[in-house]
Parts: structure tokens; C-alpha cells; sequence
């Protein structure tokens, strides 16, 4: 066997490595970018609950402005909106949302 031939076993254990480590990096990739969504939500929701007393005119104007500016983006629809005060409303501080998340990504990563 020459000193430079591949040999196709150890090739095998070598390509599932390289497999599993990218299928477990794409796994925390998209844990971290959830629990990072879930807290910009969260954050989102405080804003309007913050300035709920313009009211439902507010929502629809940010939702508007928020479309426009991030034109492919989706999520900033009035519905999705409400759905985020909501989700802030009932976290009432960063710390149990923190922690909150942190059990989500928990779950996540398990499957």
C-alpha cells in the first residue's frame, strides 16, 4: 500500500466525524438563533406593552413601518405583533425569560 492511499475504512469513519460535527454544529446554530428570537420578541412585546396606551393605531403603524423596512422579512405582521405583546406580558422580567429560553433550548438540543 502506497504511503498516500486512502484507505476507504478509515475514510468511512473519518467522513461520518466530519457529518456528525457539522449535523451537531447546524443543531446549536439553530438553538441559539430560536432562543435569540424568542428574546427579540419578547423585547418587541415590552416596547408595545411600554407604549399601549397609543393603541391599537400604534401596532398597526409599526407593523407597517417594520414591513417596510425589512421587506423580506416575515414576522412583523399586526397578528404576530399582538402575539409578541402577549408573550411579553406574560414573562414579567429579562430573568425568567432567560430562563425560560434556557429550558426551551434544553429541549431543542435534546432532539
Amino acid at each position: 500500500m502506497a504511503k498516500n492511499e486512502i484507505v476507504m475504512e478509515n475514510y468511512f469513519d473519518a467522513l461520518e466525524k466530519v457529518k456528525n460535527k457539522i449535523i451537531q454544529t447546524q443543531n446549536q446554530v439553530m438553538t441559539t438563533a430560536n432562543v435569540e428570537r424568542n428574546i427579540l420578541y419578547w423585547n418587541i412585546g415590552k416596547v408595545i406593552i411600554e407604549y399601549s396606551s397609543w393603541g391599537n393605531r400604534f401596532v398597526e403603524t409599526l407593523s407597517k413601518d417594520l414591513r417596510m423596512i425589512y421587506p423580506g422579512v416575515e414576522g412583523y405582521s399586526v397578528r404576530n405583533l399582538n402575539y409578541m405583546k402577549q408573550f411579553a406580558g406574560r414573562i414579567p422580567s429579562e430573568e425568567i425569560l432567560h430562563q425560560w429560553v434556557q429550558k426551551l433550548a434544553g429541549k431543542q438540543s435534546k432532539h
